[in-house]
Parts: C-alpha cells; sequence; structure tokens
C-alpha cells in the first residue's frame, strides 16, 4: 500500500480502495464507462499483484516488475542490470514467512485428510446397507467385489474438472506473475484497450444495434420468413 511521511509520522493511505471507489461512483454515474473500464480493472488486478510479490521477503521469489517490462518495451532493452542479492538477505523475514505458509498447508492437509476418513466411514456404511438389500450394481476389479453405479456418470464429469483445473492453475500462474511475460502482455493489452473503449459512445451504439435487431427480426416481414 503506498505511503507518505508527514514530519515524523506516517500516514499510510489505502490507495487502491480509493480508487476502485472513485472508479466504481463513476461508473454509476456513467455507465457507458463500464467496458473501458472492465479491462482497467484487468490490468490494475495484475499491476497489483506484481506490486505485492515485489514486496515479497525472499529475492528468489521476486518477478519483474510491470514497470520493467513496460520501460523495456518503450526503450527496446533492459533497463536494469542482474540484481545483487547478499548471503542470508532477509532471511528472518524468509522463514517467518515459510513457517507461516508450512503452517496453513500443514491445516489445510489435517482438514482434508479427516474429511476424506469421515467420507470413507459414510460410503461404507452406504454400500454396506446397499449390499445388505442385494441392489448396486456389483463389478469385479482384480478379484475385488465394487460397487459402483455411478461411476458412468461421474467419469465425464471428472475429466470435465480435470480441463477446468488445468484452465485455473494456468489463470492462477498469470495473475500472480509466475508467468510475467504472458502478464505484462494481458495488462498492457488491457490498458489500451481500456484506453480505446473509453472514446467509443457505448449508449450510442448499444441503442442503435437493439434497435436494428428489434426492426429486423420482430417485423411483420418475418411473416415471410416464416413461409
Amino acid at each position: 500500500i503506498p505511503s507518505f511521511t508527514v514530519q515524523w509520522k506516517h500516514l499510510t493511505f489505502p490507495l487502491h480502495s480509493i480508487a476502485a471507489f472513485l472508479i466504481a461512483i463513476s461508473v454509476v454515474e456513467n455507465p457507458d464507462l463500464l467496458p473501458s473500464v472492465s479491462f482497467g480493472c484487468i490490468g490494475w488486478l495484475l499491476v497489483a499483484t506484481s506490486e505485492k510479490r515485489s514486496k515479497n521477503p525472499n529475492p528468489w521469489i521476486r518477478s519483474k516488475s510491470f514497470g520493467y517490462f513496460l520501460l523495456s518495451l518503450i526503450l527496446g532493452k533492459h533497463t536494469t542490470g542482474p540484481q545483487s542479492i547478499e548471503p542470508n538477505e532477509n532471511v528472518d523475514a524468509i522463514e517467518a514467512n515459510s513457517t507461516s505458509w508450512m503452517k496453513r498447508v500443514k491445516d489445510a492437509e489435517e482438514k482434508a485428510n479427516q474429511r476424506a476418513i469421515e467420507y470413507a466411514k459414510e460410503q461404507e456404511e452406504y454400500w454396506s446397507e446397499i449390499e445388505s438389500l442385494g441392489d448396486g450394481d456389483i463389478s469385479t476389479k482384480a478379484g475385488l467385489f465394487t460397487i459402483d453405479p455411478t461411476r458412468v456418470y461421474l467419469y465425464p464429469v471428472q475429466e470435465w474438472l480435470g480441463i477446468i483445473c488445468d484452465i485455473l492453475r494456468v489463470v492462477r500462474n498469470v495473475i500472480v506473475w509466475e508467468e510475467p511475460h504472458y502478464s505484462f502482455i494481458i495488462a498492457f493489452g488491457s490498458f489500451i484497450l481500456a484506453f480505446v473503449l473509453y472514446f467509443l459512445p457505448w449508449g450510442y451504439l448499444i441503442k442503435w444495434t437493439l434497435r436494428v435487431v428489434a426492426w429486423v427480426i420482430f417485423g411483420p416481414w418475418m411473416m415471410l420468413a416464416d413461409k
């Protein structure tokens, strides 16, 4: 969060929150800005995540910033040389951050394991009840009897979930600047589109588009098309 110092008092202002408020009230008062603001928010989000990543205490995790790529694009060359990393630089902050992250991972794994055990017990009770009633689709695999009536329905869903997870992983890598070149291209392109769309009269375009659609599709001459 950007800040400035006045005399001996360090004052911090949430510029991102202030900008979000100003943008929100501007869009409410002028809906024509919505397409431009939508693309601008994409670039803004990527710049904000780049700023957050650049403040990571571990210098090996930081990535090139949006400003670095922008200056490189304008000047046609690298604007900074290799970064110098001192021995044990920020080691205390790195260890604290790593310990906090590992704790979160451990807690999540424990909750997942506990949920898996509870789910396995629920399934065992359910299938035991099904077996006692003599119902269910019983199939043999590797000499073991298993009851799986939902497999044929869940397998296509699982395939689609796998594709969705791959897409979300790619999107996540772009947002957190794991792929900084793609992140910069998307952010820069979003800002360019936001600038261009700002000058288009969207209210006028939408009005005339809907007017043409209404007259062409819903007019009485559509009776000729039905014949």
